[in-house]
């Protein structure tokens, strides 16, 4: 009888554990995508268009981040396997328009895709 119990107990426990696994494998993806993204804006000022390609710049909110462009493909597979993993896009927010992409140097000295207002 206890073997049963604790079988219970256990298989309970299992299930539970997989639903704070799976709220934790989305937390995990989301920073891998946001650790991405940051990486993805790092540019050469001298590319011919070092800042062509647009992502959100998170999964919560979706507002866009200018990135090098061959780095879109990249993260956009992140984003499709952060939905298959089960995981929900943010709303899409109401962000700033932002229309034209330049890579400039930042207080730190390294070059950034940034998007400004028009």
């Amino acid at each position: 009888m206890r073997g049963l119990a604790a079988a219970a107990a256990l298989a309970m426990a299992a299930g539970c554990g997989s639903e704070v696994a799976s709220e934790e494998r989305c937390d995990a993806l989301q920073a891998e995508y946001v650790a991405a993204v940051a990486e993805a804006r790092h540019c050469d000022p001298q590319a011919a268009n070092p800042c062509g390609g647009t992502v959100p710049a998170n999964l919560d909110a979706q507002c866009p981040a200018a990135v090098r462009p061959e780095q879109v493909g990249t993260l956009n597979a992140l984003i499709t396997r952060y939905q298959r993993e089960g995981c929900k896009l943010g709303e899409l927010a109401p962000c700033l328009p932002q229309t034209r992409a330049s890579c400039e140097q930042d207080a730190a000295g390294e070059f950034t895709c940034v998007l400004r207002s028009p």
